[in-house]
């Protein structure tokens, strides 16, 4: 059906714009009819109507559109001649230009090919405020999936509403409840993003007990880290009201703090920022096999808070 597309088009003039390109989703390749068809009723160059039918991962877009000169079309259209495009040291004929694209994406296609090899299935729990959107934390999404790839692994991250897993919920929006709970439950492996703010405080943390007591694995970063110290040192350390200066500055048992060499009262510009040297103490733990036996590491720190020096004895003390 071209109709749609049509209509859509017709739109766009509507409100002033010219198409030069029409790119169209598909379940398959278009037909020569078809784009003719499309190329003669939205005035658009027979060459310049592509299409981007499904395929069987997102990585192979890219691909797709390179088979049909997307990009030669697009440097032609903005007048771009190609030692624009390619800065080579001696001039280059076209063909070797050409060459020269082909080769930056073949990362591309061998991402592409390790995505369709990966087959056994692993579902990621993102536990935080989503807001109902992914983009709340699409760098995080974006990292699990390469590193999916990476372990050979295809990924289903699941987006849990940490507010939803809060107690109070259960009496106010019984489904509501049981659907976050019913998704963190079947997580293979769980992740607790940053983020700003006392807001479902109490869902992460009911999160962080079951990860904990469950044996489930929970990756914990920023903020997420702060509450993943208070919930074990309410838990194991029986310190009720231990907390985080950033979420409840007048705690009685502060076991994250302020960094001390940081202003509270200037936020712009006091993060802790560059590589620090972290200490892999336990050799049994993962972190230690994951970065190959190493002792001591470098890894790039951006925070504001840390776990209170006083508090550590205590904590490592009950294995944590």
């Amino acid at each position: 059906k071209t109709k749609p597309t049509q209509h859509s088009v017709r739109m766009l003039r509507e409100a002033g714009l010219k198409p030069d390109f029409l790119i169209c989703r598909a379940d398959g390749p278009l037909e020569d009819a078809t784009r003719r068809k499309l190329s003669q009723c939205c005035q658009v160059p027979f060459d310049c109507v592509l299409a981007l039918y499904a395929m069987s991962n997102i990585d192979r877009a890219p691909l797709l559109l390179a088979e049909q000169d997307v990009g030669v079309s697009l440097c032609a259209r903005l007048c771009l001649r190609n030692d624009d495009v390619v800065t080579p040291v001696l001039p280059l004929p076209d063909a070797a230009v050409g060459d020269a694209c082909e080769a930056r994406l073949g990362d591309w296609r061998m991402l592409a090919d390790r995505k369709d090899l990966c087959t056994e299935e692993v579902l990621i729990a993102i536990v935080g405020k989503h807001g109902g959107s992914h983009d709340a934390y699409m760098s995080v999404w974006k990292a699990l999936r390469h590193a999916g790839v990476e372990a050979h692994l295809h990924l289903e991250v699941l987006a849990v509403e940490s507010a939803d897993l809060e107690a109070n919920v259960q009496f106010a929006d019984a489904r509501r409840f049981d659907t976050a709970w019913q998704r963190l439950r079947s997580a293979s492996a769980v992740v607790l993003p940053g983020g700003f703010r006392d807001r479902s405080v109490e869902g992460r943390l009911r999160a962080l007990h079951y990860c904990r007591t469950s044996h489930t694995p929970v990756l914990c970063i920023a903020a997420g880290f702060q509450l993943a110290v208070v919930e074990f040192a309410r838990a194991e350390l029986c310190l009720e009201s231990a907390h985080s200066t950033e979420f409840d500055e007048a705690t009685p048992h502060p076991v994250v703090v302020f960094m001390p060499e940081a202003s509270a009262a200037v936020m712009g510009g006091t993060m802790r920022l560059g590589a620090r040297t972290t200490h892999l103490l336990d050799e049994e733990s993962l972190a230690f096999r994951l970065y190959g036996g190493r002792k001591a590491v470098q890894e790039r720190h951006r925070h504001r808070h840390e776990v209170s020096a006083q508090f550590v004895p205590s904590l490592e003390g009950r294995g944590f």
